[in-house]
Parts: C-alpha cells; structure tokens; sequence
C-alpha cells in the first residue's frame, strides 16, 4: 500500500531530519569530551550515560523520519469537493461537545504520517488536525456537505468541504 505525505509536512519533516543531524553531532561532540574525562566518578558515569541515551534516542527518531521520507509519495492535490477526502478541509458542526469551544470547526483530514509532520500548525481548538484512521477521520470519508457522520458516541454534521492549506 502506498503511503502519502503532503507537501507542507514533507518540507516539515525534512526540516526536522536537519534538526535532529545536527543535535546527533552536538551530542556527539558532548559525549567524546564527556568520555575523555572523569576518573570513573558516578556523576561523571551518569552524564555519559544520559549523553548515549539522548544520542540513540535521536538516532531513532530520525531514522523513523527518514523511513516516512523515502517510503512515501507526495499527497495530490484534491480535485473533487463533492465527498470528503484525504486532503480536504472540513467544516463540522459539532453539537453539545464540550471540548471545542465553537459550534463549526474545521477539520483538516490528512495521513498518519502528516499528523507528525503538521501538528504544530494546527491548535487543535478552532482548527482540528486529525489523520484517515482516526475516529473521526474515518467517519468523515465519503460523506457530503449535510451528511452527518457518527464518530464513538459523538456526532459531526458536514457543513462544507474545500482543499486544505496543507498543499500550500
């Protein structure tokens, strides 16, 4: 099965594999200085511990980065507005929910793997970012402006459908 990504989160996600290269070579500039000295005191052992702990941990994450990166394909465009899809902006009522603060919310439906790249362009209060598989995500697919879609015990009814910004 392909994986999709779009273009907002790839540059996003690309951004944080400099990120992570960087802070790797930091952490291991760190850790050659910190291995060089001590005479096997415990604060000195811990520091080396925790610089190794930091640097495999970024490692792995940036190796997760990199396997979305090369194992997925750009997200097109949407070019029908007719049902909701991936890559399309929604606009919900969500009636008596008591964690959004407005009745109409928007709701961008994208890839697993752009939630992790997006999550910080949306405050998750007046402009919902939610993947395909998830709950919600899920129950909008297909449906169409006036249709409603049941999510858990929750309802949302479709009030528009337009392409989201994440194409920009």
């Amino acid at each position: 099965m392909v994986e999709y990504l779009t273009p907002k989160a790839r540059r996003k996600l690309q951004e944080q594999v400099a990120e992570l290269r960087k802070r790797v070579s930091e952490l291991t500039r760190e850790y050659g200085g910190a291995a060089g000295f001590g005479d096997g005191d415990s604060y000195h052992d811990e520091t080396v511990k925790m610089l190794e702990e930091e640097v495999r941990n970024a490692n792995r994450f940036l190796a997760e980065i990199q396997s979305v990166l090369s194992g997925s394909e750009e997200l097109p465009t949407p070019q029908q507005f007719e049902k909701v899809a991936v890559g399309h902006r929604v606009g919900v009522r969500l009636p008596h929910d008591e964690d959004v603060l407005e009745s109409v919310v928007h709701v961008t439906v994208v890839t697993v793997n752009d939630v992790r790249g997006l999550s910080d362009y949306f405050d998750q209060t007046h402009e919902l970012l939610v993947s395909n598989r998830s709950l919600l995500g899920s129950a909008l697919l297909g449906k169409r402006v006036g249709d409603v879609a049941m999510y858990g015990k929750r309802i949302a009814t479709i009030e528009s459908i337009e392409c989201a910004h994440v194409f920009e």
